[in-house]
């Protein structure tokens, strides 16, 4: 304890003696801080808001199976809205004067694990664009998700119409043959059993394409009714003060 009190003293007058020392180093760390701050850019951000639903496409009973089906369409989207694709159509649509490379570095994608929701961030260095980035982005999201629904219900949907016209084409050439047979003069057992296996085969032929036709209804009914649709439930909005520095 001696020693301690003993050494107050010593400290007070190495202080008198050096104050000056202590208060220009605090001005020089002050000045520089200030100067780093002032050459740093500020970065603005803002967050748009969107909901996917996909109660159409489970067509269940249970609320719970349709919000989880949801969330998990929804994490997906939310790994496509960092893609270098999705930035590049957000770019071409906007026309803000920024590359597709500088937009995906600023783009953060989050979706929930209790709801639906994606909430998309874009994070840039003009106050004014930040908001308007953000909803092209929202917007190219939803396009490229509808544009997912139509060619996956197109792709089935042109394959059925190629089977459709195809067994047509048959039944037509088949029906052909039973009229140039009937035509002919004469007849014969021969062309009886002919005309017998054609009427068969084209009977056959018509039943399937009332089995296709039937299935590209209910593809086209499914289009329309079993489909994930992502809608925007808060706009970005242009932000009042950066977030960098604060």
């Amino acid at each position: 304890m001696i020693r301690e009190v003993s050494g107050v003293p010593m400290l007070l007058r190495l202080f008198r003696r050096w104050w000056w020392v202590v208060v220009i180093s605090c001005l020089v760390s002050g000045t520089a801080g200030y100067g780093l701050t002032k050459h740093i850019k500020p970065t603005y951000e803002a967050t748009v808001e969107l909901y996917v639903n996909t109660a159409a496409l489970t067509s269940s009973s249970s609320p719970n199976m349709d919000v989880h089906v949801a969330i998990n369409q929804a994490a997906a989207l939310a790994d496509m809205a960092t893609s270098y694709s999705v930035a590049e159509q957000a770019v071409r649509t906007s026309h803000l004067g920024i590359t597709a490379d500088a937009l995906l570095g600023e783009i953060t994608a989050v979706a929930g694990t209790v709801d639906p929701i994606i909430s998309l961030t874009v994070a840039d260095q003009q106050q004014s664009r930040v908001a308007p980035l953000a909803n092209v982005l929202a917007t190219t999201i939803i396009s490229i998700n509808r544009q997912y629904q139509n060619d996956r219900y197109a792709d089935m949907g042109n394959a059925l119409r190629s089977q459709i016209a195809s067994t047509s084409n048959d039944i037509a050439s088949y029906t052909a043959q039973i009229r140039a047979l009937t035509d002919a003069s004469g007849s014969s057992l021969g062309v009886t059993t002919q005309l017998t296996n054609l009427s068969q085969q084209i009977g056959a032929m018509q039943s399937n394409v009332a089995t296709l036709k039937a299935k590209l209804s209910d593809v086209l009914l499914s289009q329309v009714q079993s489909a994930t649709t992502v809608t925007v439930i808060a706009q970005a909005q242009t932000p009042a003060a950066p977030t960098k520095p604060n």
